[in-house]
């Protein structure tokens, strides 16, 4: 339908404006616009005005534009942000569901008779879908906001901090509620202060914690609540994750297509954020202790699937995304607090930065120095990602990132290192064999393997086997898969951290004998057939960032 047909151009003819996302009305209160759920409050009418002067009875049919002015006269346009509103000096500026406070200007009323182009609007009808797209996000929201309602009746934990209440449902800050303290003892490693623990292979797997046998009263009631909410939460979440990008894929954790701009937006202006950051946390102080997610008890299998999810969710809400970024960023200590329990908080840490040069910005090496502790905790590749993520912007290095990494992980921890052999016997093809220190064999030698293992000839579902091995799901992968991907991601670690030719980086690499990156190795490595084409290809950016481009221009 043409929705301009239903817009009559004169102050006789009054409108309310519907945010169709939050279900409520625009009002004028005062010298500001706000949203009201009261749809016959004074200030709810509005009309409409034509742009152009000579503008005839359809030309709102014809998409043409047109000015939107409050019942009392006044005009509804774009100002700078320190005069939205128009009232006195320290007057509250009320922003609109959707309004980034970080743009250059919004929107606010003036008493002008006429405006320019910028601040009129066009008159287009509401496709079906995304009406749909609207009813299915709230739904969902009710789906998460009963499972909340159900923890927050559990005892609390009188050891955890106090939770924000929810005001509207969504989390705020409460006076005197120190969720950094609390999460300060989770999330802090013994290196943590700079000092550190020694690192020892038999450091690499860590004991499985052990869970008692009889939980605490509360914690058996969080897990009741999670099973009788289990299967409406989890269809709930699946729907959202795979509708939250676009590609074929159906498996919820491995779909990653391009974003849907529309489901992001939606899920910001519906406060999806803050409602999951707020779920994701309150087992936690319900007498659920957040080591026990990773001792492997079946009896938090389901509370386990339903935190991964809500991660997840959250990865696509904030991929290629800086408005939603910054707003899960409010909530990166409780990611932090859940980084190596089994929860996948990696990936949606590694996404809030990841491209993102002001959130990058913030990065300390506090932040550095825990992906490091979890390194010597378990060698796990999805560590190696993060850190690799971080330290450029694009194309562009982060110097400052890039210093962290190689200070905290190549000068203080090169043990966490593959160590790297070529073998160049004399008749026979070089061998390229690669150690993970800490990896034994059943008889507790060390377990070296073999980079002809994993080469092109190797097929699995119509790819080379070393590219399925470095975008399927980790834990699908065996011992030597992993090793195998840990060691492609430190490649690809080294080559991020020395470009834009950072001297700090280049020293290390070129110095450690146990990287093998000396001129002579890596040409015999891209020379060697055997060796897989993704792993040449990694040694291949290592030829250029070492040797080629490395050295400061000079004039």
């Amino acid at each position: 339908f043409n929705a301009g047909g239903h817009v009559v151009c004169n102050d006789s003819c009054t409108y309310r404006i519907k945010h169709v996302v939050t279900n409520r009305y625009l009002i004028q209160n005062g010298p500001h616009l706000e949203l009201t759920d009261d749809y016959l409050a004074e200030g709810t009418t509005f009309s409409f005005r034509p742009f152009a002067k000579n503008a005839h009875d359809d030309f709102v049919n014809n998409l043409s534009l047109v000015y939107l002015r409050t019942a009392s006269g006044l005009a509804v346009q774009q100002q700078p942000p320190d005069m939205v509103g128009g009232g006195a000096p320290g007057d509250e500026k009320v922003s609109l569901p959707g309004m980034d406070p970080h743009k250059e200007s919004r929107v606010g009323l003036a008493a002008q008779e006429t405006g320019t182009e910028r601040d009129a609007l066009l008159v287009m009808p509401v496709l079906p879908g995304y009406i749909t797209s609207v009813i299915q996000i709230r739904r969902a929201m009710l789906v998460l906001r009963d499972y909340s309602d159900l923890l927050e009746m559990v005892d609390r934990d009188p050891d955890a901090p106090e939770q924000p209440h929810e005001a509207g449902r969504t989390p705020s800050a409460r006076k005197g509620h120190n969720m950094d303290s609390w999460l300060s003892g989770v999330v802090r490693s013994p290196s943590a202060g700079g000092g550190g623990t020694p690192v020892t292979p038999s450091r690499v797997h860590s004991e499985p914690c052990k869970v008692p046998e009889e939980l605490p009263a509360n914690a058996q009631a969080v897990l009741r609540h999670t099973a009788a909410c289990y299967q409406a939460v989890r269809a709930t979440l699946n729907t959202l994750v795979l509708n939250a990008t676009f590609d074929e894929d159906t498996n919820p954790m491995s779909r990653d297509g391009p974003p849907n701009r529309l489901m992001q937006k939606l899920l910001r202006e519906l406060e999806a954020i803050p409602v999951v950051m707020y779920l994701v946390q309150l087992p936690f102080t319900r007498g659920v202790e957040i080591k026990w997610m990773t001792s492997g008890d079946p009896r938090f299998a389901q509370l386990i699937q339903i935190i991964t999810l809500l991660y997840r969710l959250m990865k696509q809400a904030v991929k290629n995304d800086e408005t939603n970024a910054v707003e899960l960023h409010k909530h990166v200590n409780i990611i932090r607090a859940h980084q190596g329990k089994g929860l996948s908080a990696t990936v949606t840490l590694k996404e809030i930065y990841m491209g993102k040069r002001k959130l990058l910005a913030k990065i300390q090496p506090d932040l550095i120095r825990l992906f490091v502790h979890l390194l010597q905790e378990e060698r796990d590749p999805r560590y190696v990602d993060f850190l690799m993520s971080v330290c450029t912007c694009g194309i562009e290095p982060m110097p400052a990132i890039q210093k962290m990494i190689c200070t905290e992980l190549f000068e203080q921890n090169p043990e966490l290192l593959p160590i790297i052999q070529l073998d160049h016997r004399s008749g026979a093809p070089p061998r390229l064999s690669i150690l993970i220190p800490g990896s034994k064999n059943e008889d507790g030698s060390d377990l070296w393997m073999d980079a002809a293992d994993f080469n092109d000839s190797h097929q699995v579902n119509g790819r080379d086997l070393a590219s399925h091995i470095l975008t399927a799901d980790v834990t699908q992968l065996s011992t030597a898969q992993k090793m195998f991907r840990f060691f492609t991601r430190v490649s690809n670690l080294a080559g991020k951290v020395s470009l834009g030719r950072n001297q700090a980086a280049l020293g290390f690499l070129l110095r450690n004998q146990n990287l093998c990156f000396s001129y002579e190795d890596l040409v015999a490595i891209l020379k060697e057939e055997s060796i897989p084409t993704l792993t040449r290809a990694r040694f291949t950016s290592l030829m250029i960032r070492l040797y080629v481009d490395r050295d400061p221009q000079s004039s």
